[in-house]
């Protein structure tokens, strides 16, 4: 199913996460209280921040910018031993 990033962001928050997890999963950080999850659907990219002290989410969001993939492109600063 193909969906633009209007679309998902009028769908209901449940339904926002349905659908994000049906998006390929790209990578995980956390910051001081949430775990987040990264997820690409195709024209956009979706975070689910999911509060661990909370054990709920906390937030999910949607965005275009590659920008905003940069805190995940820190765990890869050093990639020579990958190589």
């Amino acid at each position: 199913m193909s969906m633009e990033l209007y679309e998902f962001t009028s769908l209901t928050e449940k339904m926002q996460i349905e659908t994000a997890r049906t998006g390929i999963f790209l990578a995980e950080r956390a910051d001081a209280v949430n775990h987040i999850s990264l997820y690409n659907l195709g024209t956009f990219y979706v975070e689910i921040y999911h509060s661990v002290g909370l054990n709920k989410v906390a937030m999910v969001r949607a965005f275009k910018t590659t920008n905003t993939l940069a805190p995940y492109l820190e765990q890869f600063k050093d990639i020579k031993g990958l190589l």
